[in-house]
């Protein structure tokens, strides 16, 4: 059976690579469940988006800016 689920392709350089198998990896160490690389990023880019609904964007991209 295939999924219904979008799936997207992603290009990391290898220092983001590092460090998701690096949270991954922290997290596992703690949960009940396994933890997953896509439940990891899920959950950055959730807090991300609750950064910026909270505070803007003003004054540019707060990471490059």
């Amino acid at each position: 059976m295939t999924t219904t689920k979008k799936r997207i392709k992603v290009a990391l350089t290898e220092e983001a690579i590092e460090n998701l198998c690096w949270l991954t990896e922290r997290e596992n160490k703690t949960a009940k469940k396994r933890i997953y690389p896509c439940e990891v990023i899920e959950r950055l880019l959730a807090n991300e988006v609750t950064i910026v609904k909270a505070f803007g964007n003003e004054g540019g991209d707060r990471h490059y800016g």
